[in-house]
């Protein structure tokens, strides 16, 4: 007896052993729950309607949206919708949303007026909590039971003129359910259902009612709390939004001293914001064409205002800047003489507290300066806004621009081609390059430096030294403007590219093609234009450079003006064959980026193949385990068997 207890015993061990051996080997499953669906019965209601007692509504906040079938931009368009659309919000919202280090993607589950449902992306959605829903509504997965409860915020179905209803109808949503309360308005009667809030969130952006917009200001400026009251409405409406809904309504009226009114009571409302005296300036430039009254209100910004970064701005754009930028663009738009110009940019650079403003309206003058011969006192001015802002970087491009360098490349620009000193170029670029640490600083002045020498027939090997420093540096040397940060394939093609450039790198004689061609201040046609040339005009080709496939070549006009043309206007004439040794060391480097970028990809693979291996080792040695494990328990239980039937024999 003791003999059949010890081996019940000793079989139950070996069991246990093995089946813990084998549940190592086995996947775990996942705990976690999957989503609750909702359940749609013939009265609409959910299974446990008690609990839902908000219901999210969303309004559509983009010109023109998709409706997916999937959250996924891939998927099917199973509908179209306009701006002000409003959609309900699955019950349990289901939401998807997926982030790696460069996005963030989240989608709504909305139901549509058919009940069927789709998806929106988070983009064009915006969620707003309401209180109620009318008992015959019928988005079936929204029902409330509570007949008395009324809609209060975005669901407002209209706004009618009671003597012309056809002329101010106006919807909120494309899919109102029948029944729901209006909102009348005309000029005499008002009636409003539940407070200004019903009408503020209606999307006023839209509307030309002039009486609906009177309406809501007089409602607004009654009301000191009225912009934090209403910050949760969809539209985020402000004093100041009624006030520039006004201001253009009288402007299409052209009663432009009623508009002006409304945006000097903006002022008052708003002290510490610019955009009132811009919009002042605009109406007395662009619509009463008096350009002194109009920069006047915009210098009253660098006066009044103080400087700060823009709370809705992506690219840390300030208060003066942006005076600035209106500034300089009704110059651009005016027929102003060239010292009017520079009077209004020296106020520029006495009043701004924005180091961008100062530099750009430096640079203004320059221009101006060297169209006079004054190549001095642009100098002197260059050197010392460089000496005030020596690294200035503006993140308005995603890259990011060094202005530093353009006031080192024009000063470089007025030594080398207006004053014909190439030592005294070669100088600034060694005393900027000792003095200064930040690397796109110092790689612009390399290349300036191997300009001077190419251009002058200077030392070839010294030449090589310097493309060769700007490649290890990962700089694009020609553009002087967006530093690379970029490696490997990135960089084997930005060295092609300059190899490509090099090779037409000197100095050549064009012609122009076409009469009145423009001469651009860089290589964008929506850049300033600094001078338009005449046809047959001669001029010295710089350099060129390629942007968005589009080449576009650095000249010099024999009036010493220096701009951008692009490569459709100008006939070239010979080419200077460059020296073939800067051909062979930068073929060097393209070699030597290559094998580095193959042996790479190989180190990458033979790492992916080992892992492949371990894991496909792990798997079949797991296999092996559990098939022995079991062949072994499937022994000891048939040996059992035999004992006991033996026993009872």
């Amino acid at each position: 007896m003791k003999q059949k207890i010890s081996k019940i015993i000793l079989i139950l061990i070996v069991l246990c052993f093995y089946t813990s051996l084998i549940s190592q080997y086995i996947p775990k499953t996942s705990n976690k729950k999957s989503p609750t669906k909702l359940v749609e019965n013939s009265e609409g209601k959910l299974p446990n309607d008690d609990e839902v007692i908000l219901r999210k509504a969303g309004i559509i906040i983009t010109l023109k949206s998709a409706i997916y079938s999937q959250p996924n931009y891939n998927s099917s368009i199973i509908d179209s919708v306009d701006i002000g659309d409003v959609f309900f919000v699955q019950d349990i919202m289901q939401t998807l949303v997926q982030r790696n280090q460069y996005y963030r993607d989240e989608w709504y589950q909305i139901v549509l007026s058919n009940y069927k449902l789709g998806w929106v992306n988070i983009e064009d959605f915006k969620i707003s909590e309401i209180k109620g829903i009318a008992s015959n509504n019928p988005f079936k997965y929204s029902y409330i039971p509570d007949k008395k409860q009324k809609l209060v915020s975005v669901m407002a179905k209209k706004i009618i003129n009671r003597e012309n209803e056809i002329q101010s109808s106006y919807h909120i949503g494309r899919f109102m359910p029948e029944g729901w309360d209006q909102v009348y308005v005309d000029e005499k009667t008002w009636v409003d259902l539940v407070d200004i809030k019903s009408l503020v969130d209606i999307n006023i952006f839209h509307t030309q009612n002039e009486v609906c917009l009177s309406f809501l200001w007089e409602k607004a400026k009654q009301n000191e709390n009225f912009d934090e009251e209403h910050s949760y409405s969809i539209f985020e409406i402000t004093k100041k939004d009624i006030l520039y809904q006004l201001t253009e309504q009288y402007l299409r009226k052209k009663d432009y001293d009623k508009a002006i009114e409304y945006q000097k009571i903006c002022m008052q409302h708003y002290p510490d914001s610019a955009s009132p005296y811009i919009v002042i300036g605009n109406i007395y430039w662009y619509s009463l064409n008096n350009i002194h009254d109009s920069l006047d209100y915009l210098f009253q910004i660098f006066q009044n205002i103080p400087d700060k970064i823009l709370r809705y701005d992506e690219h840390n754009t300030t208060e003066h800047y942006q005076a600035f930028e209106n500034i300089n663009r009704i110059i651009n738009d005016s027929h102003l003489d060239n010292e009017s110009i520079l009077y209004y940019y020296q106020r520029v650079i006495e009043l701004t507290e924005s180091p961008l403003a100062y530099v750009l309206a430096v640079l203004e003058r320059s221009k101006i300066l060297r169209q006079q011969q004054k190549f001095e006192l642009a100098l002197t001015e260059l050197d010392s806004c460089l000496q005030k802002y020596p690294a200035i970087y503006h993140s308005v491009i995603k890259s990011g621009t060094h202005y530093s360098l353009f006031l080192l490349n024009v000063m470089f620009d007025i030594k080398f081609y207006d004053l014909q000193k190439p030592k005294e170029a070669l100088e600034l670029c060694s005393e900027i390059r000792q003095n200064y640490s930040e690397k796109a600083l110092r790689t612009g002045i390399l290349f300036l430096e191997a300009k001077i020498l190419d251009e002058t027939n200077g030392n070839r090997k010294e030449v090589i030294n310097l493309y060769n420093r700007n490649l290890n540096l990962k700089y694009d040397y020609y553009s002087l403007q967006y530093p690379i940060r970029g490696s490997g394939t990135y960089l084997l093609k930005l060295v092609r590219k300059r190899l490509e450039s090099i090779k037409s790198f000197n100095i050549r004689n064009g012609e122009i093609k076409v009469e009145n061609t423009i001469i651009y201040e860089s290589p964008d046609s929506l850049s300033e234009t600094i001078y338009t040339s005449k046809l047959n005009e001669k001029v010295t080709v710089l350099y060129p450079l390629e942007v968005k496939n589009q080449t576009w070549y650095k000249i010099k006009t024999s009036e010493n003006i220096i701009g951008w043309i692009q490569d459709n206007y100008i006939q070239l004439g010979e080419e200077q064959i460059i020296v073939q040794e800067v051909e062979k060391e930068i073929n060097k480097v393209i070699k030597k980026t290559t094998e580095s970028h193959t042996s790479q990809e190989k180190a990458k693979t033979k790492v992916v193949e080992k892992k492949t291996v371990k894991h496909i080792s792990k798997i079949s040695l797991s296999l092996i385990y559990a098939i022995v494990s079991i062949s072994i328990v499937i022994f000891f239980a048939i040996i059992l068997i035999v004992v006991i039937s033996k026993r009872r024999n």
